[in-house]
This record gives C-alpha cells, sequence and structure tokens, in this order.
C-alpha cells in the first residue's frame, strides 16, 4: 500500500533534481525550491493549455484532501 509518506518521498527526489538540473546549492531553502518548481510546472503548462495548471491544481488539492482525511496513507 501506498503512504503519504511514500507521496512525500517521491515529491522530495523531484525536488532534488529539480534543484541539481537548475544548479541550486544544498543551502537553498525548500520553499524556494518548491516555489521556482511550481513556476516552471506554470510554464510548461502554458504551453499544453490555457488554465490548465489551474485546473490540476485543483485537482491535486482534492487527492491530497483525500489522501490525507481518508486513511490513504499514514499522514
Amino acid at each position: 500500500m501506498v503512504t503519504n509518506e511514500d507521496r512525500a518521498q517521491w515529491a522530495e527526489n523531484v525536488m532534488e533534481t529539480f534543484a541539481d538540473e537548475t544548479g541550486m546549492d544544498q543551502e537553498t531553502e525548500p520553499e524556494t525550491i518548491l516555489a521556482d518548481l511550481l513556476c516552471d510546472l506554470m510554464h510548461y503548462a502554458a504551453t499544453l493549455s490555457e488554465g490548465i495548471f489551474e485546473a490540476a491544481l485543483a485537482d491535486a488539492r482534492a487527492h491530497y484532501e483525500h489522501e490525507v482525511g481518508d486513511g490513504c496513507g499514514d499522514n
């Protein structure tokens, strides 16, 4: 069974890869890395379709609420 700890680890792996790819050093705050990653995802989404990022973000929030509120994981 996939846990929320697993999901958080996958996200951390993405953040580390993104930081490496963009040249951020080990001292960069996680909030900065996350903000830059989200910004670049917004740029990417804009190449796909107008408004797709906001729709995906709403879907992500719904998934998160389900996963933390419905016993789908451990946190």
